[in-house]
């Protein structure tokens, strides 16, 4: 069994491909008008294009939770004690030590 980021790849490298040539043989059918609809090259296109989009489908992995080196689960709905000391830090802003009141005036009357 490949690793999930190989699946994952092929998954995304196929149905990227797939979906070109679907995409390419309804510009060239339809839009541009280079060939007719049913010609053997359209049709090849579209059946080839749909047949990677279903195999890059069932390549598909789901998503993995992230997690931390020591298995848990990162993110999520903060904890209690993340809520307390979630405080205003002033030290933490990016205006520094600027408050409301040293803002200077705006006098353009």
């Amino acid at each position: 069994m490949p690793s999930l980021r190989v699946r994952s790849t092929a998954s995304s490298v196929l149905l990227l491909v797939g979906a070109l040539l679907v995409g390419d043989a309804i510009h060239g059918a339809v839009v541009v008008g280079t060939y007719p609809l049913l010609s053997p090259a359209s049709v090849l296109r579209i059946v080839v294009g749909a047949g990677l989009l279903v195999a890059g489908y069932r390549l598909r992995t789901p998503p993995l939770p992230d997690l931390d080196s020591d298995g848990e689960r990162v993110g999520g709905p903060p904890s209690e004690e993340r809520v307390e000391e979630s405080e205003y830090d002033p030290r933490l802003s990016p205006l520094g030590d600027a408050t409301s009141d040293d803002a200077p005036d705006d006098d353009r009357s």
